[in-house]
Order: structure tokens, then C-alpha cells, then sequence
């Protein structure tokens, strides 16, 4: 009989890993909601990437999702589509295309837009990353660029800058997913609260040196969503070869009941439904 105390050692030693690993790729935020489906509102303060130059703070991520799931992988990013990086996966993909091309867009990867945000009553978490759909990101930009009310604006500036206020509540015209309401999400600056991402005391004069250690510790988006290895990707994908291409694809068509590819994409694109079993909301989960 084995050791059992060197057992539990070695489990607790895994345990204490994937925490660490985890705890290593930051904290996600997910808006509030309310379980009857009224309005719910949070407010966060869109931060700057401070990687980067420009400082832009919209990070385009691409995940094959559902190729993921079947190989237990929730998180597998597409290293050439996010990263520009040369792949196994990538060569899959294209592999895929040409066999099977309606297979491929059921499977290609979906991208989601990840923000570094200070979330109002949790600034002693730091900086968290919120997940956009695309839609959601298109409706920012509009706002930025369209909007005369806001386009005048630097509403991410870190001194002149705005917090905004996320609202959620049930589709008003009662869309379900897997047999789940949905809930939508509004997005839009707040007028009333401009002002430095972090102040002094109750003033509003900038804690210079606050913001300035709260955007220091900002990880990369590499490090947040970092890409397996060529030796770990060839893995996966021989794993895939014989669940997808040699099987026509039927491993992966219990998933969706026949959903169309479009409906497929629009319901990961929007869907937040009631217990936070979404795909897209699932995957956040596993992340924070």
C-alpha cells in the first residue's frame, strides 16, 4: 500500500501548482446579476494596456473553443490568429478547411476582445480583465468614434478620464439558451464620475503614485493568455485528427443539437444565461 501521507503530499504539491498557475494568468471580472433578471449594475474604470505604446486597452484574443472542449483544453488560444505565432494548430486548422470546410466553421476560432479594468468596490483586487464579445467592443467603438455626445472625449485618459457603468438584465424579447434565459449587457460612460482612475483620500485630486503602481502590475496579455508548446499542440491535434477529421466529425456534433454555424456564433458571441453555464461565461470561470 502506497505511502499515504506521501500521497497527499504530492497531491497537495499539484493542488498548490495549479492555484499558483492560475492565480498567475490574473483575475477575471463578470458583471453582477440579479437571479430574477432585473437591472444589476457595476462600474469599472477601463484601464490603459500600458504594453504597449499606444497604450490601446482592447486585446483581441482568439480560442478554439469548441475544439477545446473536446480535448479538455477550455483555454486553447490559436497562437498564429492571436499572436501571429506559427503553429501546429494553425496547420490543423487549414487542414481542416480543405477537408471539410463546413466542419471548419463550426470549429474555427472565435474572438473575444479582453479589457484590463479596475472594478469599483474591488480596487484591492487589482487589475481584472473583462471579456467582450465582439458586438460589445463594436458598440465601444461607436461610442467613441460616432457618438457626438462622447466623441470628443478621452474616456480612457488616466487623470480626464470616465468610469462606466455595466448594466444587466433579462433579453427583453425573451431569447434562451440551452433552455436558459439570457441576460443583456449595457455598456456606456458615466458623466458624473470623470476623473483620475485612482484619487486621494475623497478629493479628486490623482494618487499619481497609486495608479502608477496599480498599472505596474498589469500583466502582459501573453501572460494571461499564454500558448502551449508546439510539442504540447501536436498532442492535442493528433488527439483532434482522430476525433474529427478520420471520424467525418461526429465527436464533435452532440454538442449543439444541429445548431447552424451562425446561430453557433451569435449565441457565443451574446449569451450570459441564468446560472453562468454560457460557454463563453464557462470559460471565464475556469480562468479566474
Amino acid at each position: 500500500m502506497a505511502n499515504v501521507k506521501e500521497v497527499m503530499e504530492r497531491r497537495r504539491k499539484e493542488r498548490q501548482e495549479r492555484q499558483a498557475a492560475r492565480s498567475n494568468r490574473g483575475r477575471f471580472f463578470r458583471p453582477e446579476r440579479n437571479e430574477d433578471g432585473s437591472k444589476c449594475t457595476s462600474r469599472v474604470r477601463i484601464l490603459p494596456y500600458v504594453h504597449e505604446e499606444d497604450e490601446f486597452p482592447f486585446q483581441e484574443i482568439h480560442t478554439c473553443y469548441d475544439l477545446g472542449r473536446i480535448v479538455g483544453e477550455f483555454n486553447l488560444v490559436e497562437p498564429f490568429a492571436t499572436y501571429g505565432e506559427e503553429n501546429p494548430l494553425q496547420e490543423f486548422l487549414g487542414d481542416m478547411r480543405r477537408a471539410n470546410f463546413d466542419l471548419y466553421k463550426e470549429y474555427r476560432p472565435n474572438n473575444n476582445f479582453y479589457v484590463p479594468v479596475l472594478v469599483r468596490d474591488e480596487e484591492d483586487d487589482g487589475v481584472q480583465w473583462w471579456r467582450l464579445s465582439y458586438s460589445q467592443y463594436m458598440k465601444i467603438e461607436a461610442l467613441v468614434i460616432d457618438n457626438v455626445d462622447w466623441s470628443d472625449e478621452d474616456l480612457f485618459d488616466r487623470k480626464t478620464g470616465f468610469d462606466f457603468q455595466v448594466v444587466t438584465k433579462h433579453n427583453e424579447q425573451g431569447k434562451k439558451y440551452n433552455g436558459k434565459t439570457v441576460y443583456d449587457t449595457d455598456i456606456s460612460p458615466i458623466r458624473k464620475w470623470q476623473g483620475p482612475i485612482l484619487t486621494k483620500g475623497r478629493g479628486k485630486s490623482a494618487d499619481t503614485e497609486a495608479i502608477s503602481t496599480l498599472l505596474d502590475s498589469m500583466q502582459t496579455i501573453q501572460e494571461v493568455f499564454p500558448v502551449k508548446s508546439d510539442e504540447e499542440l501536436e498532442k492535442i491535434v493528433a488527439t483532434l485528427r482522430e476525433k474529427l477529421l478520420e471520424t467525418g466529425g461526429e465527436e464533435g456534433s452532440s454538442r449543439g443539437g444541429g445548431d447552424t454555424t451562425s446561430s453557433r456564433e451569435k449565441e457565443l458571441d451574446e449569451a450570459v444565461v441564468e446560472d453562468g453555464t454560457s460557454v463563453t461565461d464557462e470559460f471565464d470561470t475556469l480562468m479566474g
